[in-house]
């Protein structure tokens, strides 16, 4: 649209371009030939045509000197039926606002069109592959709803990153699926009794760990040379507010005890961590006065011959 009418009239606001009405040459053509403006060409119309249009303001010349050129007003202009190949939308150049340096990231003027065109305010959007997240980020700002997904951790701290820069954000979770992985491999391991499972779940961690298990706390599980151990559950990732709950439960065990700690240290094992937890945690950690280190459990514990 900017590139064909480019114009703005000031006093209506009205967007117009300005179209080229000269025309080839020649008795074959059949084009008429006359002067306007002081330029003599070949032109599209009749010189009676020509004369009321200049004199209906819609042929002018731009500049002196120049080839008259006529004006087309956007609200007049029918349109063309969109193509299935849309050449319109310019690729994200690497001076864009929008670019996030993810290699297939998409301009957000093309999933405009696609959700505009799709779906309506208030439904759900969904993009299995989201890479960047532009999908997300756009339905958000078109107040739809959206699902979006991708096995890649960079893609999504891009999309977390850009989403919080959204003006008016609605709230929103990060989930990792990868949990329903291991809760099958929970309870297959492990049994199907909740309590006895969680159990049998922590001492395996505990183990591979070289940590001894501990009786008689909820945050704290275990312990190794001297470092008391918290084993984060396979249904979510360790949060800022579980690091809250170890600190509190530290606090509390200091001093205490045949099992009370040795010294102010805290390993958190995890198979995952929430993005924000990093520097809110040792924030936390710090005013409790605990050296508290963060630990992944690798995938690898779920097959038994990477375990053996």
């Amino acid at each position: 649209m900017d590139s064909h009418y480019p114009y703005v009239e000031e006093k209506t606001g009205r967007r117009y371009g300005l179209w080229d009405i000269t025309r080839p040459g020649g008795a074959a053509k059949g084009n008429p030939r006359y002067e306007i403006f002081g330029i003599t060409k070949y032109w599209r119309y009749s010189k009676e045509n020509m004369e009321r249009k200049i004199a209906d303001g819609r042929v002018i010349q731009p500049n002196p000197g120049s080839i008259p050129r006529e004006i087309r007003y956007l609200d007049e202009s029918k349109g063309a039926p969109l193509s299935t190949i849309w050449t319109d939308i310019n690729p994200i150049n690497s001076q864009a606002l929008e670019d996030s340096g993810y290699p297939t990231q998409k301009p957000e003027a093309l999933l405009e069109r696609i959700l505009s065109i799709s779906s309506d305010e208030g439904q759900l959007v969904l993009d299995c592959f989201s890479g960047s997240g532009t999908t997300a980020v756009v339905a958000e700002k078109m107040d739809r709803r959206w699902i979006a997904c991708d096995l890649s951790r960079f893609g999504v701290s891009i999309t977390r990153k850009r989403l919080l820069s959204v003006a008016g954000l609605k709230p929103f979770m990060v989930q990792n699926l990868g949990k329903y992985e291991r809760q099958v491999w929970q309870v297959a391991e492990f049994g199907d009794q909740a309590e006895a499972r969680t159990q049998a779940y922590r001492h395996f961690i505990l183990d591979l760990y070289r940590a001894k298990p501990m009786q008689g706390y909820a945050w704290l599980h275990g312990v190794r040379n001297g470092r008391m151990v918290h084993v984060g559950t396979v249904d979510s990732p360790v949060t800022t507010g579980d690091v809250k709950q170890i600190a509190m439960e530290f606090r509390r065990a200091a001093g205490t005890g045949k099992q009370a700690p040795k010294n102010s240290s805290v390993d958190v094992l995890g198979w995952d961590f929430a993005f924000e937890l990093n520097e809110v945690s040792r924030e936390e950690a710090a005013r409790a006065n605990i050296d508290m280190r963060f630990v992944r459990i690798p995938r690898e514990v779920l097959e038994k011959r990477a375990v053996e």
